[in-house]
């Protein structure tokens, strides 16, 4: 779906109207397609089929809004339409516009004023909600955009307190339509760090899971040095695997496979039925060979480095052994904001918003790390910190966003030379809705493709609805 169509003109100047037009549609809403923003597309198609607003389909293919009810979810507030703009200027410096260095590439005329050649139409938007790529020259937004990225809540329960609390954290969650993780201790043995309990608050962790909230693990022990525990066997069982930390640096009778097949199978069962793919440990101590014994007892996602240690705040495959050679299944995803430094985490909104605001401008994701080991400021945090990014976040859990993130990874492109044209295969295991293709500026779509699930086209990219299976694109190659 191209979601602005900001000028159409009758000048014949392609390469300067293909920046403005590819960009605008490419990036109308920051970096969403590449962060799966789709829950912001079927609020437009719901309201659209509602009656209150329209995405209007030209008979180009080409789209703009217009009615009332989804201009806030776009980034403006109205439709403005005119045809006495002439110069559209490009916001020079915007990340997504680096490419447009030539100043001839940075002025675009949508008409002529001096040959009285006007524009067939000119949208302008009112009251953007960040700074537009693209303005007239009157100042009026030609080009709007929203910096989008991905937060999820995650929560480690990890004393006594924590289970009863969580419920509450996951309560304020539901009631704003967003999926926590929460990352569970199975302690059920009394040693240097607390007291049991995993006894009948196990009934809480079924409240989570009815609540709607992914569950995920966080070992058994706890334990500092569980980066130095081994292998183990694979075979260990509850009750009798019984790990035992006996001071801050000492442990005795774990095992990597024990930590992680005892917990998950223990949440499992206590929970109602939730099936744990994800993973924390506890003071994320990181074995070298957690990867491969992740895959190997089912799990598929985990959040054991900060972003700052991993050096990106996206998700990235682990290897095995954390090596250089061998990929495994599973995918990392690095924490950015917790809950244990200093000042207490309720007095540090702005710090974290301004954090927010930088990784938003490259479509990262922010994983948040709250202990519910109290409510207090750290609630607050949490309440004020959704009410901040609410507009301009895609919310889901680890797995929500794992799903997605390994599905668009085991994506297959295969392109055949036949003649002037490129055969491009598209194969996925899965299906994945709103994958972007970036293609060579010289290909073009041939003709009309109705066997293919296209969205949306550009000069250098193709955006596909929905992808399982086989799908082919047959392009053209300009000289």
């Amino acid at each position: 779906m191209r979601i602005f169509a900001a000028v159409d003109s009758a000048a014949e100047n392609t390469n300067r109207r293909r920046s403005a037009a590819g960009w605008n549609n490419q990036h109308g809403g920051g970096d969403c397609r590449r962060l799966r923003c789709a829950p912001l597309l079927a609020v437009a198609q719901e309201r659209d089929q509602a009656g209150s607003s329209a995405i209007r389909r030209a008979d180009d293919g080409t789209s703009d809004i217009y009615g009332d009810g989804v201009e806030e979810v776009f980034g403006f507030r109205e439709v403005r339409h005119g045809r006495d703009h002439y110069e559209l200027r490009l916001a020079v410096g915007a990340p997504l516009l680096e490419e447009f260095t030539d100043p001839a590439e940075q002025v675009l005329p949508p008409g002529n004023h001096a040959k009285n050649v006007r524009p067939i139409a000119a949208w302008s938007y009112s009251e953007t909600k960040e700074p537009p790529l693209a303005r007239y020259e009157d100042g009026s937004a030609a080009i709007t955009r929203r910096s989008y990225e991905a937060v999820i809540m995650t929560h480690d329960i990890d004393a006594q307190t924590s289970m009863a609390n969580a419920v509450q954290y996951a309560q304020f969650e539901k009631s704003q339509g967003i999926v926590g993780t929460y990352f569970v201790q199975t302690k059920y043995i009394k040693d240097f760090n607390d007291e049991v309990f995993l006894n009948d608050q196990g009934i809480n962790m079924a409240a989570l899971h009815r609540l709607g909230m992914e569950l995920g693990s966080h070992t058994v022990a706890h334990s500092k040095v569980f980066s130095h525990f081994p292998l183990g066997t694979g075979t260990e069982r509850f009750p009798d695997y019984q790990p035992y930390v006996k001071t801050r640096t000492k442990a005795a009778n774990g095992s990597v496979f024990g930590e992680l097949r005892v917990s998950k199978y223990l949440i499992e069962q206590l929970s109602g039925g939730a099936n744990i793919l994800s993973f924390r440990p506890g003071e994320l101590s990181n074995p070298k060979t957690l990867p491969q014994a992740l895959a190997a007892t089912g799990y598929r996602y985990s959040s054991s480095s900060t972003a700052n240690n991993s050096l990106t705040h996206l998700p990235y495959q682990l290897m095995v052994n954390r090596d250089v050679e061998t990929e495994s299944e599973v995918f990392e995803f690095p924490i950015t904001i917790e809950d244990e430094e200093f000042p207490e985490m309720g007095s540090r909104v702005p710090e974290a918003l301004a954090v927010a605001a930088k990784v938003a401008r490259y479509g990262e994701s922010v994983v948040v790390l709250i202990h519910p080991n109290i409510v207090g400021h750290k609630m607050t945090f949490e309440k004020e910190f959704v009410a901040a990014v609410r507009d301009v976040a895609w919310f889901g859990s680890i797995g929500q966003y794992g799903a997605w993130w390994a599905a668009r990874n085991r994506v297959e492109v295969d392109v055949q030379t036949r003649r002037a044209q490129k055969i491009l295969s598209v194969r996925a295991s899965e299906q994945l809705t709103g994958l972007t293709l970036q293609i060579p500026r010289t290909w073009r779509l041939a003709g009309q493709q109705t066997h293919a699930p296209i969205e949306a086209t550009g000069e250098k990219f193709v955006v596909l609805s929905a992808v399982q299976g086989t799908v082919r694109l047959v392009f053209d190659v300009l000289p």
